[in-house]
């Protein structure tokens, strides 16, 4: 799904039930904002700075570990907020 765009691939996510881990804040932002104005859904979008992977996979683990699938649907979350 490289090649497709930011919106296919939120789309996709959403269709296979899977939040979506991203690095590109801004797009994404307007993207989320996008789904909730039209009454659509996405399972949940994550923004990552470009940490070191240890970081990384640290706060994914907290949030992963916090977070139920379900609740993390339309949600937008900041890693940065995983610390």
């Amino acid at each position: 799904m490289a090649a497709s765009s930011d919106e296919k691939q939120v789309t996709f996510a959403a269709e296979q039930r899977r939040a979506i881990l991203t690095h590109n804040k801004r797009d994404f932002i307007i993207i989320h904002k996008r789904y909730l104005e039209k009454g659509g859904g996405h399972s949940g979008i994550i923004v990552a700075d470009q940490d070191r992977l240890g970081p990384l996979l640290k706060s994914i683990s907290k949030l992963w570990f916090t977070l139920s699938a379900e609740s993390m649907k339309n949600r937008l979350e900041f890693l940065s907020s995983w610390r």
